[in-house]
């Protein structure tokens, strides 16, 4: 059986476009940041529409997308946030997969809920891989796998087997994604060196994400007038959903381009599935963190 391709030119790139996969976790201790997808639960959905193992290549696509030529033949899914997606200028439905044809046009509007979304299509990928993946570097390091950031006029095609048969995702469990957020978190390494006030300030305030977030940390105001400046220490490891405590009580969690150490005190560590929350949560949106010590 001929193998299906669908190849897909970047008429216009969008904002923020990039392909991310499961990541580079294995060399942290390289010092090389671990990458993937902002909201893991997302791309994983969008994989599993189209049949695609959990781990494999998506476009994750940040407020603004792309506009994409399609020549060939593909299968695709879309999920995570809402940006308005189109298909010949008709509204697309996303948790399904679809097939694409010679002359498609797939494109993006207003954003309406939500910070990114997820395009997945069945078939392997023909961008290159560095340290055992396809995913973007973070700016300072794009020059390294400059196709994973999407560029206008820039072709790739993906390569299939097979298609798999119409799948969709129910809408009782597709995620939800509000402007207000309960972010559950544990103790840090140096939570303990924060005193009864400095935390109580912390968990009674309602946090505005800041619109300097981004793939590296997400930033929030206000600063937390009750802390007290701490030395800074040796530089330690960090992980995405690593809670820091900046000079003059700014908040910061680590996100999946973080650099792998750092030197502000751990205050706690955010859950591994509320860190794909996060990935969702955009300019404006509020947060507040409960803690759970077990």
């Amino acid at each position: 059986m001929e193998a299906k391709r669908g190849i897909f030119t970047v008429d216009k790139p969008g904002i923020l476009s990039l392909v991310q996969d499961g990541g580079r976790a294995a060399y942290l201790g390289q010092g090389i940041p671990a990458g993937g997808p902002m909201d893991v639960r997302s791309a994983q959905l969008a994989n599993a529409l189209v049949g695609n193992p959990p781990h494999h290549p998506v476009l994750e696509i940040t407020l603004i997308g792309p506009r994409l030529l399609v020549k060939g033949e593909a299968q695709m899914a879309l999920t995570g946030a809402d940006l308005s997606p189109t298909l010949n200028g008709i509204p697309l439905l996303a948790y399904q997969n679809h097939l694409l044809q010679t002359g498609d046009v797939l494109a993006f509007g207003r954003p309406l809920i939500g910070c990114r979304a997820y395009l997945a299509i069945r078939g392997h990928w023909s961008i290159p891989s560095v340290f055992e993946s396809q995913a973007a570097f973070p700016p300072a390091l794009s020059h390294l796998l400059p196709e994973s950031r999407l560029e206008k006029g820039q072709v790739w095609s993906v390569t299939a087997a097979d298609f798999i048969a119409g799948k969709a995702l129910s809408a009782s469990l597709q995620p939800k994604f509000p402007s207000n957020w309960v972010i559950r978190m544990f103790p840090g390494p140096e939570f303990d060196q924060f005193c009864a006030l400095e935390v109580g300030q912390f968990f009674s305030q309602v946090f505005t994400v800041k619109p300097a977030s981004n793939r590296m940390g997400i930033r929030l105001d206000p600063p937390l007038s009750a802390f007290a400046s701490q030395p800074e220490m040796i530089s330690s490891g960090v992980i995405a959903g690593t809670l820091q405590l900046a000079h003059g009580g700014e908040v910061m969690v680590l996100m999946r381009d973080a650099q792998t150490t750092g030197g502000y005190p751990r205050f706690g560590q955010v859950f591994s599935e509320d860190v794909s929350l996060l990935g969702q949560a955009k300019a404006g949106d509020q947060i507040r963190f409960q803690l759970q010590r077990h």
